[in-house]
């Protein structure tokens, strides 16, 4: 393994990081569990699921947008238990786990913009990938 890295270091044009080959991600087929949320499923080319991200990741930038411009802020925060709040908040609208709208007695004020989750009433763990996004009123 370290000699891949190492040949990463000295690539040439017809080398890249230890690969003589390019392949377009047109020929790269997805195998694995099916992803939901992206519409993803084995047999799907990278290229599609590359354009289903962009398209989500923009869909989700104009929905956040669209909430702070009616006062509704979003902070995501990526394998935390507490969160530390930008601003501090009026109100909290949501907190999501993983895209899952935790119920209040999930989660708790430590201080007026810093919030704890407790999920061991809801066997649940976090892990450092899992996203946690908080929507609030300021």
């Amino acid at each position: 393994m370290g000699d891949n890295k190492d040949s990463c270091n000295t690539c040439k044009d017809e080398q890249i990081c230890g690969c003589k080959i390019k392949i377009s991600a047109n020929c790269v087929i997805y195998e694995g569990k099916v992803l939901p949320n992206l519409d993803v499923i084995n047999g799907d080319r990278l290229e599609q699921i590359l354009i289903k991200i962009d398209d989500y990741l923009g869909d989700l930038t104009m929905a956040i947008d669209a909430f702070e411009r009616r006062g509704v802020h979003v902070q995501e925060f990526i394998g935390v238990y507490e969160m530390t709040l930008t601003d501090t908040p009026l109100s909290i609208l949501n907190v999501f786990f993983e895209g899952i709208n935790l119920p209040s007695s999930a989660w708790q004020f430590i201080t007026p913009n810093k919030i704890k989750l407790l999920l061991n009433n809801y066997n649940l763990t976090v892990s450092n990938d899992d996203v946690i996004r908080v929507e609030y009123k300021k």
